[in-house]
Order: structure tokens, then sequence, then C-alpha cells
């Protein structure tokens, strides 16, 4: 009875750290780590590493894009999957 427990609770801690794992689908850097993170936490609601952007969504993406790229010149960004 007692492994069975174990075993449950460890499957709901994988789950609940599973749910908080953020997904980013693209990452991103604007001209400076201080564009990149007002940019990222203030304008876009992106997911801020430290040192870029996770961009979970096609819109989120598309919208750090068009605002780094219009502010700041195309070379300004960088892009990643």
């Amino acid at each position: 009875m007692f492994a069975k427990s174990v075993n449950f609770v460890a499957l709901v801690a994988v789950a609940l750290t599973a749910c908080m794992t953020v997904e980013a689908t693209h990452w991103c850097f604007c001209e400076s780590l201080g564009t990149t993170e007002t940019l990222c936490i203030k304008y876009i609601g992106g997911n801020w590493d430290g040192g870029s952007c996770g961009l979970d969504t096609d819109t989120k993406w598309n919208n750090f894009k068009g605002i780094c790229g219009r502010d700041y010149g195309q070379n300004a960004l960088n892009c990643w999957v």
C-alpha cells in the first residue's frame, strides 16, 4: 500500500511540473538585454529567461518581430526555434 501511495505522489509531482513548464515555440533577442527584457515582459507577455524571450504563440512571435523591427531595425532582431 505504501509503495502505491508513493508512486501516486511521484506521478502527481511530475504532472504538476509538466503543467508549470512553459513551452516556448520561438526564442528571440532584440538589440540589447534591456530592450529584449522590456519588450518581452512589458509589451509581449513572453517568458524572459535572463537572456532571451520565449514566445509560446505565433501572435506573440509576430508582435515581437514587428515591434523590434520597427523600432530598432531588422538587423537588431535575432530569433530561433
